[in-house]
């Protein structure tokens, strides 16, 4: 990738951009596109850049993420481009997570030695010979795998599917695995070699595995720091970002978009726009363009469902609770999914002898964990830590909560073809890309997502003339997920 500082405007001022969303996706096209010399403007529903991977304000002189988010280290232009845009604030940190069975800690991602060895000997023995048979029907049968239930019975066994993946899916998405794709396996879960890793536990040379990622980047003020500075480049090149502006109606004139009703009685008007990239949720995008879309692609957006989010952040009297920086509960018994402990991060954004726990649980829009009071949330946060043995009660300072209402795609048997429907007709309208994760529908890291913004920026580039489609860009960001087994 071409260098933050060196990098040279190539088209004049007179093209112009809109970006919807200022996340990952979002905030690289708008830089990318404005240090190129295009006037861009950015909108954001929320108060401050990054999305859902910002950094906020709980307390004084207090600061945790949205729930931690690391970037992922990948040999790309994209890590060389974060590389020089954060310097020296730019930590390299190692990865320490686990995951919470019957009361232990075990090595996450899955380290089977690990688990096998931690549990019951009598449980040990059936997780072994329910891979076994599964391995030997997959191999004589023709084993399905539409599902995400299919997919992981089919190369991990059924004892294991429901300890390690089954049961804790039904806690985050709230669906029996069996409803879910496969397509959320394949994105989500490390391809393991059970077979050789079982190999390697009775004392024999296995092969080498695939490696997660042992180490990640993480800003010493946050993940927040990453967009803000971000942003500060796009302004410095003269784009403009306006923030707390949702997206309700997108006003069409003659086939193309012309305007944004972004609150009750306000409009924002953008009548020249050569081209406007999206990385709003999807179905965002489609109710809004209203008129624009047929019903059939109406009713494919009302078929797909994110799932929801309740961050509960404690701030509590300790230098840190959690040795790793993150552990997932996969007991029933435990409503939230994952505990994060910001000290683990960062040291510098936190004052000494405190530091924020964050709880994540995953709900539906207006269900009752998502209608909860923050102290019915708090209550049981505390129910649980003490259960944990983690934290007691007279330990928390004090508390905040924050929802997020389009956190995750949801993966049901049906998605892709609700997805095709959509994208087939987002091809028919001129000079407008939608992208990102949730414009795309996807559940890729940040990562992912910047990289996705580079190529959408490159796209309007390339086609500020009088070829004003997007067919092509749909065709190219289909080659790019079938690249990444998406």
């Amino acid at each position: 990738m071409t260098s933050v500082t060196d990098l040279q405007p190539i088209h004049g001022s007179s093209a112009k951009v809109l970006v919807l969303g200022a996340g990952a996706c979002g905030l690289t096209a708008a830089w990318y596109l404005a240090k190129n010399g295009v006037e861009v403007d950015v909108i954001e529903v929320g108060p401050q850049v990054g999305g859902h991977a910002s950094t906020i304000k709980i307390g004084d002189n207090i600061f945790a993420d949205l729930a931690p988010h690391a970037f992922h280290i990948k040999d790309t232009e994209v890590t060389a481009f974060v590389e020089e845009l954060m310097g020296s604030s730019l930590r390299k940190i190692r990865s320490d997570t686990s995951m919470r069975i019957n009361g232990k800690n075990f090595n996450f991602p899955l380290n089977i030695p690990n688990l096998l060895r931690g549990l019951n000997p009598f449980l040990s023995m059936r997780i072994v010979f329910d891979y076994m048979s599964a391995n030997l029907k997959s191999k004589m049968f023709n084993v399905p795998e539409r599902s995400f239930a299919d997919w992981c019975t089919k190369r991990f066994g059924r004892t294991l599917a429901d300890l390690c993946f089954l049961n804790y899916t039904r806690k985050v998405w709230g669906r029996n695995p069996s409803e879910l794709s496969a397509t959320l396996a394949k994105q989500k879960l490390v391809k393991l070699n059970l077979k050789d890793l079982i190999v390697k536990l009775i004392g024999f040379q296995g092969q080498e595995q695939p490696v997660y990622f042992r180490e990640f980047y993480y800003p010493e003020e946050g993940i927040g720091q990453l967009w803000k500075t971000l942003a500060s480049h796009v302004q410095k090149h003269g784009g403009r970002i306006q923030l707390e502006l949702g997206v309700q109606q997108i006003e069409p004139n003659d086939g193309k978009i012309t305007a944004l009703h972004v609150r009750e009685n306000v409009v924002k008007e953008f009548p020249d726009r050569d081209w406007i990239i999206s990385t709003i949720p999807i179905t965002t995008l489609i109710g809004g363009l209203g008129t624009l879309v047929p019903h059939e692609v109406q009713a494919a957006a009302g078929r797909l469902k994110f799932r929801s989010l309740i961050l509960l952040f404690l701030v509590v009297a300790r230098e840190r609770v959690l040795q790793p920086q993150w552990i997932y509960f996969l007991d029933d018994e435990f409503t939230f999914n994952r505990l994060s402990d910001q000290k683990a991060m960062s040291e510098k954004m936190l004052v000494p002898d405190k530091t924020v726990l964050c709880f994540e649980k995953n709900c539906e829009h207006n269900d009752n964990i998502w209608n909860a009071t923050p102290e019915e949330h708090l209550n049981k946060a505390i129910e649980e830590l003490e259960q944990a043995k983690l934290l007691s009660r007279n330990e928390i300072e004090s508390y905040d909560i924050f929802k997020i209402r389009y956190a995750y795609p949801q993966f049901d048997l049906e998605f892709q073809n609700n997805l095709n429907t959509i994208m087939q007709h987002l091809t028919g309208i001129e000079r407008l890309l939608t992208v990102g994760r949730p414009g795309l529908f996807l559940n890729n890291d940040m990562h992912d997502s910047m990289e996705m913004g580079i190529m959408a920026a490159k796209y309007v580039m390339d086609h500020l003339g009088s070829d004003r489609t997007s067919q092509n860009w749909y065709s190219q960001i289909s080659d790019y997920k079938r690249a990444k087994g998406w």
